[in-house]
């Protein structure tokens, strides 16, 4: 059995050997802190991560963006951003979406409802305007593709701008108008390694990758 480390996203297209694993380790939510945005490009540079996931709506997306024109060779994606998770650290769309925030005007910390003391009809429960949720994608899209000549690909923090069918189609259809692929589905989520201690990841990593079977596999980590 072989492993192989997928440098450019088109290599998800390509059929795996029988024996072969094959894994694209990608650092996520770049443009969110300049901890982040450092800590992405270390992984790059000084590691295996070969795919980034930039939020244009972050703080920190113009920091990312000069740091990712001197590392061209990193793979970028636009991090389709519709929710905002992080009690002191908040997004606001790009554009007038009115039926996407909460009432101070920030998108909601959640994908779906959530209950409790800080309960939240979350970006699906709050019925957000399809032409609405539209315009926002097209306008991060076009902001990351006018700074950044590298973008192959789209995805969703969080999950939520594919959470349901109708939302996956309209996804779909607007990569496909900025010909940026989506999410692969062939692709296999590597298993979750997490609550441990830095120190104790590499050895988590290499236990992971002993027990997996051949396939191509995606790994999705947070630097920073």
């Amino acid at each position: 059995m072989s492993l192989g480390l997928v440098f450019a996203l088109p290599c998800f297209l390509a059929k795996a050997n029988e024996d072969e694993i094959r894994l694209l380790i990608r650092s996520d939510d770049m443009g969110v802190a300049k901890s982040i945005n450092d800590a992405c490009i270390d992984t790059y540079k000084y590691g295996v991560a070969r795919s980034v996931e930039v939020i244009v709506n972050g703080s920190w997306f113009l920091d990312a963006v000069e740091l990712l024109k001197q590392n061209p060779g990193f793979d970028v994606g636009v991090h389709l951003c519709v929710t905002s998770e992080w009690s002191k650290c908040k997004w606001r769309p790009l554009t007038r979406a009115p039926s996407m925030v909460d009432p101070d005007g920030y998108f909601w910390p959640t994908t779906g409802p959530r209950t409790g003391p800080l309960a939240s009809p979350g970006f699906t429960g709050s019925n957000p305007d399809l032409k609405e949720v539209e315009a926002e994608l097209r306008a991060q899209i076009e902001l990351a593709m006018k700074h950044l000549p590298n973008v192959t690909h789209v995805s969703a923090h969080m999950g939520a701008a594919t959470a349901t069918d109708a939302l996956r189609a309209l996804t779909q259809r607007v990569a496909d108008d900025y010909g940026l692929g989506l999410q692969y589905d062939e692709l296999q989520r590597f298993p979750r390694i997490g609550g441990i201690d830095a120190k104790d990841f590499e050895s988590e990593l290499v236990e992971a990758l002993e027990k997996i079977e051949p396939g191509t596999y995606m790994l999705v980590e947070h630097p920073g």
